[in-house]
């Protein structure tokens, strides 16, 4: 006697499309872009390199008549910015411009206290390609800066 195989067939269906929904449903919800504390795009570093890297940003700058419009800051300043909180009770941050030699242009990142004090257990710098003041580095065009 031979045996309707259809409801064995749509058990093995089903039950596959719910071990797949589950599995993707786990994968969805699985961070992988974190970042590793180590990135070696940005570091922390002494007061002592933050004031050399500034006077060497201070001493090259070129005065300059435009108006600030705004900051642009790239992915590894952004990633410094949300590991400060975790150092810094209160959390604000400064962002100041630096030079260095090797690197070119640099951003030191610190934290800011409640008083508005830089806190200067936590410095960190990283490469300042993409980031910069507006105008020079941001869109020129925007329709945020339309007078």
């Amino acid at each position: 006697m031979k045996m309707n195989q259809f409801p064995l067939l749509a058990l093995i269906f089903v039950s596959g499309i719910i071990i797949s929904i589950a599995a993707l449903g786990l994968l969805s919800f699985t961070n992988t872009n974190k970042v590793p504390v180590s990135n070696p795009s940005f570091s922390k570093i002494s007061l002592q390199e933050a004031n050399s890297l500034f006077k060497g940003y201070y001493n090259s700058a070129h005065p300059t008549d435009a108006i600030v419009k705004g900051y642009s800051i790239n992915r590894d300043q952004l990633t410094v910015l949300n590991a400060l909180p975790a150092e810094i009770p209160g959390f604000q941050d400064s962002e100041y411009m630096g030079y260095d030699r090797n690197s070119g242009s640099v951003a030191i990142v610190v934290g800011v206290n409640s008083a508005g004090q830089d806190v200067t257990d936590s410095i960190y710098w990283s490469a300042a390609i993409g980031s910069g003041p507006c105008p020079t580095i941001c869109d020129i065009d925007s329709v945020i800066t339309t007078k």
